[in-house]
């Protein structure tokens, strides 16, 4: 009923069990047991894992010296069915260290360079070479790191940024990362952090700034679609007094709700049935296009990392 009978592409990751450099076959074993047997491709071609700011590190002349026993690699390939079967033909080998038990991403100063790296690319792109100052900030940016043309300033991504910042000063103890994080810190408290004196003394924060040529407008409810915010960007002089007590938002059914997908490490979700029953909106408010943020350990379509986290193979 399910017979697969097409060609499709995917990735096989683990040890090396055999190899026969005269026929280019190999055998690998996942870290959860599973073998799998491939043949190199005539086009294949083969690299080494490197950091951000390294250069190419091509393998391919040394496919069949690093394919021995016990070598981790990653294999991206195609599956051709044939016979019955369907047979693996590797079109692309990369090696995380140079002989078996060795790993590039284990060495002293590997993560140090990395986050090195990726704070320099966000000093250069949000402040573009001059004074660190949060007011140039945006969230929207393009993959190059050249800014879009929003002048959205999301707390959240501030708030990662700054965290960014602070995690590369702690790791390179580089002054600039630290200047960056503790004005970025200020910013935060003094432009989005809110204060509700005149009532109950509520602290709250702005969901974002909206800097525009005609001045900064305030957000203050979520402009994430899959939130339901009622939020319309008002200036400070005509924002609405805060409630007296915070609003919980509207439930929404499980079967239209779109959850948002983050990191379940660094964001607590809430359920539905903690939600109190209200009825849902007619219309949605656009969502946002928000700029990869590389300081997130895992990513996706809007917040991506250039990396992922490397963990050494079990």
């Amino acid at each position: 009923m399910n017979r697969i009978d097409f060609t499709f592409s995917d990735t096989i990751a683990g040890y090396v069990t055999a190899a026969n450099a005269a026929n280019g076959t190999f055998t690998l074993r996942t870290p959860g047991g599973s073998e799998f047997q491939g043949k190199i491709g005539a086009s294949a071609y083969a690299e080494f894992v490197r950091n951000l700011g390294e250069p190419y590190q091509d393998a391919t002349g040394q496919m069949g010296e690093l394919l021995q026993p016990n070598q981790y690699v990653f294999a991206y390939g195609i599956y051709y069915p044939e016979g019955g079967d369907h047979k693996f033909e590797a079109k692309h080998l990369i090696f995380p260290g140079r002989k078996p038990g060795e790993l590039a991403f284990e060495k002293q100063d590997w993560w140090i360079n990395q986050i090195r790296q990726i704070g320099d690319f966000y000093i250069k792109a949000q402040f573009e070479g001059q004074e660190i100052d949060y007011n140039n900030y945006r969230t929207n940016l393009f993959l190059d790191g050249s800014k879009m043309g929003s002048g959205i300033q999301e707390t959240d991504t501030i708030s990662r940024t700054v965290y960014g910042f602070a995690s590369a000063f702690l790791l390179t103890g580089e002054d600039r990362f630290l200047e960056a994080a503790e004005k970025g810190t200020r910013y935060l408290q003094e432009k989005i952090c809110k204060r509700d004196k005149e009532r109950e003394g509520i602290v709250y924060w702005l969901h974002a700034l909206d800097v525009q040529p005609s001045g900064v407008k305030e957000v203050l409810g979520s402009l994430f679609g899959d939130d339901y915010g009622r939020s319309r960007p008002t200036s400070r002089s005509t924002r609405s007094p805060a409630p007296s007590r915070p609003t919980a938002s509207p439930a929404i059914p499980a079967s239209s709700r779109t959850r948002r997908r983050r990191s379940t490490s660094l964001i607590a979700t809430t359920s539905t049935a903690d939600r109190p029953a209200a009825t849902t909106p007619t219309s949605r408010p656009t969502p946002s296009t928000r700029a990869p943020n590389r300081w997130r350990t895992t990513g996706h379509a809007r917040t991506g990392t250039p990396w992922a986290t490397t963990r050494r193979p079990t």
